[in-house]
Order: structure tokens, then sequence, then C-alpha cells
């Protein structure tokens, strides 16, 4: 046996000297990646800042965020069992949740016990079921697993339902809340922790809470694969003795594994925290020369790739171009047809002085016309699709030179699908329920006038935010999983095409939040806070609510029809980047190796610690590839030209991050927002109010 613990040992220390490799590589890899994540957000700032320079400043409500009372909840989502046919046992996994903060954690039996101990005696109605063995067997039955699940759930609603458990320290330490972990050291740990599992070739599923166990879970797989068929050759065949033998010989490798590997982590830990900030400063000194080295390098790069790249584009606009020249003017005859411009400019002019109005039932049989209006563009889009596709498509598959591409082909060829699940899934009825619901906060605002008008905005923009958005956001999320699951049964051989459409829903999801949260709702209440100042009778304070709701109105329109524009551009690039990306890349890389390899020399020390010619590579086909893809998007549509050029103009490039001036530490994450009520609105009716 001695001969064994000493091999245990060997392969312990061989796992935690490959693991704290991994470790330093990946800290050095996350500590750069955060230096440009936090240099991109004070960029990016910057050009907004820019942007918006000279601009008068818009009126701002004061809100007061309530501090929520930290409300602690915790589920039994599941049971696990670890160490099967060893020495196996049952971990619960428990969901907390305290403010904003969400962890999982996986607990035996006899942590429950030990908490218990500490603190669950103190909570009268917390009752810890009694252990499941019975002389030393454990019960691993499903039923019991059920039951016991259903037993501890009740045991922690107890616990979080105890007034002092959200504060106390316990509790917190059992469900692993409030540990504000710096988040640079904890995806390096989770990178490191991956790349060790992948050198290990270890793909079974772990769970654990803290590093020492997942550290020792490494060590431990590691050991069953080299030595445990050998341990277990040598055991008595009795499958009674048998079992206890190897119970007995599993704790006894834990028993030299565990303070191992805690001993080791404690070091690696204790090292790392004290050169971090020596790291960081060393990094940040030498910023300019690794930037200027990227760039000279990335040139090289780019003329080695650009060989490779003309055949891709003339591939990608090979179908692109002439699919958007056959297909785009028919699909906007049809819409023009089913739907002409000029009526839809009338409705929309119809629909403002409807909400003026206050209108509610005009506004119903508005919302039946534009479903029938969007029924007539489906059926017409879809007649046209089929028609202008088939020879487009049937002339790229003739032409096309490049197999990666052809991976195009099956989406595109169900444009029509993808079109009409697209335009179903594109409801107003939503919109027009919340519309509907503002109305009627508009009507009580003005019948308890200017003295109660703060604590109605208030209500209004609660039951909007809380109950209208979320009934929205369902709507869209509910109906959008429905037409993707439609898409997906269409399109079995595209899941690409379904996976970019699910994002899609997300996004559109978001767009509406922030549409009717942050421009209806709160923009009507910040226009009338200021007007309602200037306001001396009843009849002023009515015209000042009408003003600013329509402000708000138009506001949340606005941002709708420009952010919307963006996310549909932004998906099909990600489709079109999914579809034959990964492909091409591999292609372009095996074409320009030889330009790229004798790079790697021009890297030298101290820099050949922080650049790889790997990333740069990887740059350089992602800065070409979005190149095409926008300059593909663009082709399309003059819309799509004009959200490619917004969304550009917003990034900053590579070259802005680096050498951007930083705000001392703390500073750059602090959002600015314009002095309160530094902008009075005008009076409703006044000449300057007109202009506006």
């Amino acid at each position: 046996m001695e001969a064994r613990l000493k091999e245990v040992k060997e392969i312990t220390q061989r796992v935690m000297t490959q693991f704290t490799k991994f470790y330093l590589q990946s800290l050095k890899e996350v500590m750069i990646e955060d230096i440009k994540a936090r240099r991109y957000k004070v960029a990016k700032q910057a050009i907004v800042d820019a942007k918006n320079a000279g601009k008068p400043e818009k009126p701002r409500r004061p809100r007061e965020k309530k501090a929520k009372p930290g409300r602690l909840s915790a589920k039994v989502s599941y049971s696990y069992e670890l160490d099967s046919g060893i020495d196996p046992y049952i971990v619960y996994a428990i969901t907390a949740e305290l403010g904003k903060e969400k962890v999982t954690t996986y607990k035996r039996y006899k942590l429950f016990k030990k908490f218990h101990d500490k603190y669950g005696k103190k909570v009268k109605a917390a009752k810890l079921p009694p252990p499941s063995s019975t002389w030393g067997s454990r019960d691993l039955s499903w039923e019991f697993r059920r039951s016991r699940e259903t037993s501890l759930q009740e045991y922690v609603d107890a616990i979080c339902a105890d007034e002092k458990s959200a504060t106390h320290k316990d509790v917190l330490n059992f469900f692993r809340l409030g540990l504000n972990e710096d988040p640079v050291f904890v995806e390096t740990f989770k990178r490191a922790y991956r790349r060790t599992r992948s050198y290990l070739w270890q793909w079974s599923w772990v769970v654990y809470d803290t590093e020492e166990e997942a550290i020792g879970r490494l060590v431990a797989e590691e050991v069953k694969y080299r030595m445990w068929s050998d341990i277990c050759s040598t055991m008595p065949p009795n499958a009674t003795v048998r079992r206890k033998a190897m119970q007995v010989a599993w704790k006894s490798i834990q028993a030299t594994i565990t303070p191992a590997v805690a001993a080791g982590w404690k070091v690696v830990k204790e090292t790392v925290d004290k050169v971090k900030p020596a790291i960081s400063s060393a990094l940040e000194t030498a910023l300019t020369p690794m930037v200027q080295l990227q760039a000279e390098i990335q040139i090289k790069v780019n003329d080695a790739l650009a060989a490779g790249f003309a055949p891709i584009v003339d591939g990608v606009k090979g179908l692109v171009g002439p699919l958007a020249a056959a297909v785009i003017p028919e699909i906007e005859k049809a819409v023009s047809a089913a739907a002409p411009f000029e009526k839809f400019t009338e409705y929309f002019r119809d629909f403002e002085s409807v909400i003026v109005a206050e209108d509610v039932e005009k506004m119903k049989e508005m919302q039946k016309e534009v479903a029938d209006i969007r029924a007539n563009v489906i059926k017409a889009v879809d007649e046209q699709l089929e028609k202008a596709m088939e020879p487009v498509l049937g002339d790229f598959k003739a032409k096309v030179s490049i197999e990666a591409l052809m991976s195009i082909f099956g989406p595109v060829a169900r444009l029509n699908s993808i079109s009409k699940s697209f335009f179903e899934f594109i409801d107003p009825g939503t919109q027009f329920h919340v519309v509907e619901e503002m109305i009627k906060w508009k009507k009580q605002i003005k019948e308890n006038g200017k003295d109660k008008v703060e604590e109605y905005l208030d209500r209004e923009e609660w039951d909007i935010d809380y109950w209208e958005v979320w009934r929205v956001n369902s709507k869209i999320s509910w109906s959008g999983w429905s037409a993707a699951w439609n898409l997906y049964r269409l399109l079995p051989d595209a899941y690409t095409a379904v996976s970019v459409f699910e994002e899609f829903v997300r996004d559109f999801a978001r767009l509406n939040k922030i549409a009717f949260k942050k421009k209806f709702s709160y923009k009507f209440g910040d226009y009338l806070h200021e007007a309602a100042k200037t306001c001396t009778t009843p009849e002023e304070f009515n015209a000042a609510v009408d003003q600013s709701f329509l402000i708000g109105y138009q506001r949340c329109v606005k941002y709708f029809n420009k952010h919307f524009m963006r996310i549909v551009v932004k998906n099909v690039k990600k489709a079109l980047r999914a579809l034959f990306v990964d492909k091409i890349t591999k292609l372009l890389l095996e074409g320009a190796s030889m330009v790229i390899d004798p790079l790697a020399s021009m890297i030298v020390s101290p820099l050949d610690n922080l650049i790889e010619i790997g990333s740069i590579v990887d740059n350089a086909i992602k800065e070409n590839m979005d190149n095409l893809l926008d300059e593909t998007i663009s082709s399309i549509h003059p819309s799509f030209a004009k959200a490619i050029g917004e969304i550009r103009a917003l990034e900053p490039t590579e070259k802005q991050i680096w050498e951007v001036v930083m705000p001392p530490p703390g500073e750059e994450t602090k959002k600015k927002y314009a002095p309160l009520g530094a902008q009075p609105v005008s009076p409703p009716g006044s000449p300057e109010a007109e202009r506006k």
C-alpha cells in the first residue's frame, strides 16, 4: 500500500504542476483581456460623449432607487450521484439567490448536518430530515432521492424565511453568497481548469463548490484512470468484502490527495495574490510596444491572407449580390402593393392623433387593420421569393468553387420559410397593449392633477416596468420560441439559422423592454416633471400631459425604428459567420501558414510572454471577415448599409482602444448623467415648444 500511496502523491504532484502552468498562462490572458475590456468601455464612452457634445441636456426626473430588501431564496434543483461503483454518495444542487447574486452549490447530507448544528437549530421551523444510512449503507434509490429533495426544500425554505438568514455569516457561507470574488481570478480558474481537464482527457461532468474540491476531482479521476484497475485486481472476490475493501482503499487515496491539493492551491493563490499588482503594472507599461508590434505583424498577416480571401469574396458576393438584386425589388413591390408607404405614413399620423385623443376603441380597430396588412404582406412576399430565388440559387450552385461556402446554400434555399416565420413573429398586438395601458395612466394623471403628478408617475413607471413590459416580453418570447420550433421542423438541416433566430427573439424582447420602459414611460415622466413646474391652471397641466406623453411615444418609436434594423443586421451577420467562417478560417490558415509561421520570430523577449502569433492571426481573420460581411450585408439594401454605418461609427478601433487615456482606477465605470432639471422644457404651445 505504501508504494501505491507514493504513486498517488506523484500523480497529485504532476496534476498540480500542470494545473499551475495552465493557471499562470490563463492569468496572463485574462488580465490582458480585462485591460482591453476596460479600455474598450472608456473608448466607447468617449465616442458617445463626442457624438452628444453640444446637444442640449435632456430633462431627467429624479428617481430614487429604493433599496430592495435582500430577500434570500434557495431551491433544491436536483440530486447527483458521485463516485459510483466505489463509495457512492448523493449531492444536492442548491441554487440560492440574494438580490442580484445567484449561486449554485452542491451539498452532501453531512454538510447540511454541520450547518444545522451551527445555525439551523436556532430556527424553530427548520426540521432537518434524518440520515438515510442504516448500519452504514446509503439509500441511493430514486424514490428516496425524490423524497429527500422535497424534505430538504422544506428545510431551506424555513431557513430562508428566518428574518436573520439574509445577513447571517453562517447562512451566507453555506450558500456561498457574498464572497465578492475577483472576476479576474474566477475566470482564470475556470479557464485553467478547463484546459487541465482537456489535457488529462477528462470529459465526465464534474460538480464542486470550492477550487480545492475541483482540483481534487481532477486528481481523483487521474488516479482512477492510472491505478484503480490494478488496485481492484488484488481485492477479495466476495462482493461484500470487496465493496468494503474498495471503500477503505478509496478513502485512503482521498486522504492523501486532499491535503496535498489544499496545500498546493494555497501556495498558488498566495503567490498570485502577491504578484498580480506587479503583473498588471508591467502589462500597462508594455502596452505601447505590444500594440505597435501587433499592428506591424497584422499588416503582414493581412497581406498573407489577401490571396486566400479573393475567391471567398467572389463566392459570397456571387450569391448575395444576385440574390439581393433579384429578391429585394420583388419584395418591395409585394410590400408596397399590400401596404403602400403613403398608407403607413397616414396610419402613423392617425395613430398619434388617436393617442392624443385617448380613443382606445379606435386604436383597437387600427390594431386589427395592421394585423390584416401583415397577413397580406406575408402572402405576397412568400410568392415573390419563390419566383425570384430559384434561378439565382441554381446559378450559384453551379459556379461556386469553395466547398465551405456551400453551407450557406441550405438556409438560403429556404429563405421563404425563414421570412414567413420572421413576419409571423413580428406581431404589433403586444405593443398596442402597452400603449393602451399608458393611455389609462395618462387619464389618471390628468384626473388627479398637478399636486399628485409625482405619485402617479411613480405608480405608472412601476406598472409599466414590472407588469406591462414583463407581459410584452413573455408574449414575444413565447411566440418567438414557437416560431423557432416551427422553423426547426421546416429546416432540420439548418440548425444555425434557427439558433440565430432564437438570438434575434432575445434581442427583440430586450429592444421592446428598453423602448417602452426607458423611452416611453421614463421620457413621459421626465418631460412632464419639468413641464409641470410652469403650469398654473388645470388646462395648462392637461396640455403638458398631452405634450409630454406624445414626446415619450415619439422617442419610443424613434428608438425602436433605429435599433430594430441594427439587431436584424447583427443577427444576419451572425448567421453568415456561423455558416461558413470556421470552415473558411481553416482553409485560410492552410494556405497562408508558410508565410505566417516565420512571423513568430518578430516577437522577442519580453513581449513573447504577452503576444502570440496565433491570436494575431485570429484577429486578422476576424477583422477581414467582419469587413467582408459588412460589405456583403450593406449591398443587400440601403437600410442595411445605414445600420452597418451606425454600428461601426459607435465601435472604437483597436488603435482607439489602446491609445485611450484611462481615468483613475474605479472612475471608468461611473455613468455620467446630465444634471437634474438643467434644461427645462418649454411650456406647451410656446414657439420654442412648437419649434422642437
